[in-house]
């Protein structure tokens, strides 16, 4: 995998300098600077710099989503301020913005942050479905990748907003038969995005389930890369695709 990320200490203290009340949003600007950001972005949608600022402004500028989301936010209030799921949620919202898929699939749900942000660029390219898979954990149960993903006394996905619903399906249970279920209903799959069970067999399993559905152009994204042992680099090799890229621990590939 080639990671694409120049300076990540650099670019978080950017982030963390942003006031909290509007790190969420101002980071789209941080981000625009970027050109290692942009060429990750560039080469795994094939967007043109217009389109990527248009997405971020997009974003930067939606007041409704600001008023929906951020007390939903402020009540979570448990992530580090430039943490990995902070910045990589505006890298999925501007993907799927740029891909305009029809069928996203997300494994991994917990609070509903990318969720939420995939739902967004749904909501702004006016088409397109997100399928959700969620293993709910329970408090204090620590999962084999060393993960805590509880939500506390909140349902799965509670920080999505209600008007962004519409275009959600989300599904409770293992990723592996429900994305088999999934695989069987849906001939294509336009963006898949791992962030459940960070294991190196788990993720390896979830790849191949889907893997009949994918088409050139589709998009495969795995969250903390760094969890595991190369499984999204054998997967491409596997079937014959190119080199996947990583940005800081985001990585993802494009279908041939």
């Amino acid at each position: 995998m080639r990671d694409m990320c120049e300076d990540w200490p650099a670019l978080a203290g950017l982030i963390d300098q942003i006031a909290p009340e509007r790190r969420e949003w101002d980071k789209a600007d941080v981000l625009a600077q970027r050109s290692d950001w942009r060429e990750f972005v560039r080469e795994l949608t094939g967007a043109q710099d217009v389109d990527i600022d248009r997405a971020l402004a997009d974003f930067r500028d939606d007041a409704e989503f600001q008023t929906a989301f951020r007390p939903r936010l402020d009540e979570l209030d448990t992530l580090p301020a430039a943490g990995d799921l902070r910045f990589h949620s505006l890298t999925l919202y501007a993907m799927v913005r740029l891909v305009k898929p029809r069928i996203v699939v997300e494994t991994g749900v917990a609070s509903g942050k990318s969720s939420s942000m995939i739902l967004l660029a749904l909501h702004h390219n006016q088409e397109g479905v997100l399928h959700s898979v969620d293993l709910p954990n329970p408090v204090g149960q620590e999962l084999p990748d060393g993960a805590s993903t509880h939500t506390g006394s909140r349902e799965v996905g509670w920080l999505v907003p209600d008007y962004l619903r519409e275009r959600w399906r989300l599904n409770l249970g293992n990723s592996l038969p429900v994305l088999a279920t999934l695989a069987a209903e849906e001939t294509v799959i336009d963006i898949f995005m791992h962030d459940s069970l960070h294991t190196d067999e788990h993720v390896t399993a979830e790849l191949e389930t889907v893997a009949p559905c994918l088409h050139p152009g589709s998009v495969v994204l795995i969250d903390n890369a760094d969890m595991m042992e190369g499984a999204l680099t054998r997967f491409a090799q596997h079937h014959q695709q190119q080199e996947s890229l990583g940005y800081r621990n985001l990585a993802g590939m494009v279908w041939r």
